[in-house]
C-alpha cells in the first residue's frame, strides 16, 4: 500500500487525485479497513478451527457456528448505512470498532467448554461490530476525493481489507507456529504412537538411542510449515441445474464424484439422480473451494427451480478455502561408516 501511494503521487495522471492521498480521513479509512480485515480473518479461521479440533464438530457444524458472526455482519451493515446517513460516518465507525473489540475480547475469554448462549452472543456482538463499520468507512473514503474517483476510492477500501486479511492470516500463522514450538520443545524422539504400549515405546527408544550412539555421523534438521491457503489462482465457480427431482452440476473440483455425493446429501436426492460434469478450472494441490461453490449453486437452484451459477470473488476464496495446518517437523538420523 505505501508503494502504491508513493507511485501514484508521482504520476501525472494518477488513479486517484493527489488530494485523496493528502486527506487524513481517506488514509485513516484505508488503515482502519486494513486492521478490520486482519481481525476478521483471525475470527473466520479460529472459530471453525476450534469447533473442529476442540469440540469435535463436523465442517458443517463449524460453518453453522461461524454463521452467528457472519450472519450478523450484513444486518449490521444495513444499520450502519442508515446511521451513517443520519448522524455521520465518524460516530458510527467509532461505535462499530468498540463493539467489534468487545466481541473479540469476549471470544478471547472462551474456555474449552464454551457453549450457548454465551458462544452465540459473543459471536453476534463481534459480527455487529464488523458490520457497523462497513458503510462509514466506504463513505469516508469516497467523500474524501473528487466525484470522478469515488469508484476507485471504494475499490481501495476493499483492497485494504483484503491486504489486512492476508496480513492477519500471516500473523496468526506466525503466532501459532511459535506457540506450537514452545509446546513441543520438551518432546523427545521417538514419540509414542497411537495404541503403542509403554513397553514397546521404551524398546523402540532404546533401539533409536543405540543407533545414534553407534553412528559416525548424525544429521538433524527442523522444518517449519506455516498455515497455507488452498485457494486457487482464480476464484471458484460452480453451475447447477436442479429440477424435477434431478440435478446436474458442472464443477472443476478434483473429485467430481464426491461433489455429486455431497450435493445429493444436501438436496435430499438419491445419488443416482445427481450427475456431475467435470470442467476445466483453476486448481490447487489439495482440496480448494470449488466444491463449495458447486454446493451453493445446487442449493440455490433447488429453491429457484432454474439453473444457477455461483462465482466467488478473490477475497471470498481466501476467506472460505480450506487451510493447510501449520506444523514443525524435527528429524534426526545417524549414519554408520558405510553411509547407511
Amino acid at each position: 500500500m505505501p508503494a502504491l501511494i508513493l507511485s501514484q503521487v508521482r504520476r501525472d495522471q494518477p488513479l486517484l487525485a493527489p488530494a485523496f492521498f493528502r486527506s487524513r480521513a481517506a488514509l485513516s479509512s484505508l488503515a482502519t479497513k486494513l486492521l478490520v480485515g486482519a481481525a476478521l480473518i483471525i475470527a473466520l479461521v479460529t472459530v471453525p478451527l476450534m469447533a473442529d479440533t476442540v469440540h469435535g464438530q463436523s465442517p458443517l457444524g463449524g460453518g453453522l457456528r461461524l454463521m452467528r458472526l457472519t450472519g450478523a455482519i450484513p444486518l449490521a451493515a444495513l444499520l450502519g448505512g442508515y446511521l451513517t446517513y443520519r448522524i455521520g460516518a465518524r460516530p458510527v465507525t467509532l461505535v462499530g470498532l468498540i463493539v467489534a473489540a468487545v466481541g473479540l475480547f469476549l471470544i478471547s475469554t472462551w474456555e474449552l467448554d464454551i457453549s450457548d448462549p454465551q458462544l452465540s452472543a459473543h459471536l453476534v456482538v463481534a459480527g455487529v461490530g464488523f458490520g457497523l463499520v462497513i458503510a462509514p468507512l466506504f463513505v469516508t473514503a469516497m467523500e474524501s476525493g473528487h466525484r470522478d474517483y469515488q469508484a476507485t476510492a471504494a475499490s481501495l477500501v476493499t483492497v485494504s481489507r483484503m491486504i489486512g486479511m492476508a496480513l492477519g492470516l500471516a500473523a496468526l500463522s506466525a503466532w501459532g507456529m511459535e506457540h506450537f514450538r514452545g509446546l513441543t520443545a520438551g518432546l523427545e524422539l521417538p514419540i509414542q504412537q497411537a495404541g503403542e504400549t509403554t513397553q514397546s515405546l521404551e524398546l523402540r527408544i532404546q533401539e533409536y538411542q543405540d543407533g545414534l550412539n553407534q553412528a559416525v555421523r548424525i544429521i538433524a534438521g527442523e522444518y517449519e510449515y506455516p498455515t497455507q491457503s488452498h485457494a486457487s489462482n482464480g476464484p471458484a465457480c460452480g453451475l447447477a441445474d436442479v429440477r424435477n427431482g434431478e440435478a446436474t452440476i458442472w464443477t472443476s473440483t478434483q473429485k467430481p464424484h464426491y461433489a455429486a455425493e455431497g450435493v445429493a446429501e444436501i438436496l435430499g436426492l438419491p445419488p443416482e439422480k445427481v450427475r456431475a460434469i467435470w470442467m476445466h478450472g483453476t486448481g490447487s494441490y489439495g482440496r480448494n473451494d470449488q466444491g463449495d461453490a458447486t454446493a451453493d449453486a445446487a442449493v440455490l437452484s433447488q429453491h429457484l427451480n432454474r439453473p444457477v451459477r455461483v462465482q466467488y470473488m478473490r477475497h471470498e476464496g481466501l476467506a472460505w478455502d480450506p487451510k493447510g495446518t501449520a506444523s514443525v517437523n524435527r528429524s534426526r538420523a545417524g549414519l554408520d561408516a558405510s553411509g547407511k
